[in-house]
């Protein structure tokens, strides 16, 4: 993996950052490159550990200003990355060692940008990968993320055959060509939410470039954070502005959510939920989700990192 640059972000989540460099130093893969971009406040205790790792891994932290956003700070890792992949796991994202599964697909495949891993989250697996279509709706113009179809292949790699799905938007668990993103990265206006569908829609409106899931790959996710973090990461506010700006800039009206990869296999009500979503005018559906009365996911919101 010596040509693979890991990065990741950091805020206020003093533990999370911890278990994530620790995960990424017990595989032993001895990477190229670990960049961590900080737009939190850097403590006495946060430097402690960065110190501590950057004894046992290539790992470079850039200090940025507080806040600094989603969009810009992976894409400062991108300006300071020297490897010809990039590996984005976030910090609440434990490393495993098969990501190197991620890179012998991309090395099979020219035109495929990025391949992504699945995750494993309180016993549950998780896979939101989508497909994208626009639908001129009587309420405007609406973006669908649905599984139209199955785009499964099979990859011949040095270590056997390698099963992916290929979707127009895959997970944040994702390693990408550094060609790739010279192309096409982020947008530096994101601070929260809609960054990662903006990333995607712009690669599937504005390059040829094809992403992939590998559902061989887990990452084991740990989501929450502490009372400053939550304060901050669900600021109604932050998340309306970028919901906002993603649509005026496709040129969106709505966003329906309708089914999700591995959805079907996750349970009962699920299943149920599911055969709802599916069976309304993508419009209705976009506007009940707006209202929050049938989301897509809803995750407890009382876990609180001390």
């Amino acid at each position: 993996m010596d040509d693979v640059t890991v990065g990741t972000k950091s805020f206020y989540r003093l533990e999370k950052i911890r278990q994530c460099l620790v995960s990424i130093a017990q595989t032993d893969l001895e990477f190229n490159q670990g960049i961590v971009a900080d737009d939190g406040d850097i403590t006495e205790e946060k430097e402690e550990i960065y110190e501590e790792y950057r004894g046992k891994l290539p790992l470079e932290v850039i200090d940025l200003e507080f806040d600094y956003g989603l969009g810009g700070s992976r894409n400062k890792v991108y300006d300071k990355m020297d490897g010809e992949y990039l590996l984005w796991v976030d910090d609440d994202m434990m490393m495993p060692r098969s990501v190197t599964v991620m890179k012998k697909i991309l090395k099979e495949r020219d035109k495929l940008g990025g391949v992504s891993g699945i995750m494993l989250e309180e016993g549950e697996f998780r896979a939101e990968a989508h497909q994208f279509k626009l639908r001129e709706t009587p309420l405007g113009t609406t973006l669908v993320k649905d599984i139209f179809e199955e785009r499964k292949e099979e990859v011949k790699t040095d270590t056997g055959p390698k099963t992916l799905f290929k979707f127009d938007q895959v997970l944040n668990c994702l390693m990408l060509k550094k060609e790739c993103l010279d192309e096409a990265k982020w947008d530096d206006h994101y601070i929260i939410q809609g960054e990662h569908t903006d990333f995607f829609l712009n690669h599937y409106f504005n390059t040829d470039w094809d992403f992939a899931l590998a559902p061989e790959v887990v990452f084991n996710h740990y989501p929450g954070g502490s009372i400053e973090f939550k304060k901050e990461r669900n600021d109604e506010k932050k998340h309306e502005d970028s919901i906002g700006y993603l649509k005026k800039k496709w040129g969106i009206d709505h966003i329906a959510f309708r089914r999700k990869f591995y959805e079907p296999d996750a349970g009962f009500s699920r299943s149920i939920k599911t055969k709802i979503k599916r069976t309304m005018p993508p419009e209705a559906l976009a506007k009940l989700q707006e209202m929050d009365v049938l989301p897509l996911r809803k995750r407890e919101d009382e876990k609180v990192e001390e």
